[in-house]
């Protein structure tokens, strides 16, 4: 049985991975993180310090690189039109780096589920809607063991 461990693309999993010894690991298990993405080269971004509401856009890859980073520009844009900011929460010390998530997950979520329903019921719709960070990672899922 061959196997895919997927990790964000984040500090945080940065570190995990920095401190795991995968040589262990059996051939049929390949560990990843999801892979740079073009939209998150210049994400608009909020903080750090906290209360900070200035927005400033900034690459976002291995930063805050979460699953709905990846589920396209429709869902992670706000009703103003304006992509959902990266906020920077956590200060992880032994990267060296700050660490970011998407401003209000849940609707990012909520709007990839009504995404997923809307091609669902009208295939045509695909077209339309920004699928190109999942096809990223699926692409590196398929070719995990090329």
């Amino acid at each position: 049985t061959r196997v895919v461990a997927w990790f964000d693309n984040d500090p945080a999993a940065a570190d995990a991975l920095r401190l795991w010894d995968r040589s262990g690991l059996p051939a049929s298990i390949r560990v990843f993180q999801y892979p740079p993405l073009g939209l998150a080269a210049d994400y608009p971004t909020l903080g750090p310090p906290p209360g900070d509401t200035r927005v400033a856009n900034a690459d976002v890859n291995g930063l805050a690189g979460s699953i709905e980073l990846y589920l396209g520009r429709d869902v992670l844009t706000n009703d103003d039109g304006g992509l959902r900011p990266v906020h920077w929460h956590t200060y992880i010390q032994s990267m060296r780096r700050y660490q970011g998530e998407i401003s209000n997950k849940n609707a990012v979520q909520d709007a990839y589920r009504a995404k997923v329903r809307d091609a669902d019921a009208d295939r045509s719709r695909l077209a339309q809607q920004d699928w190109s960070g999942v096809s990223t990672i699926l692409d590196m899922v398929l070719h995990a063991f090329d």
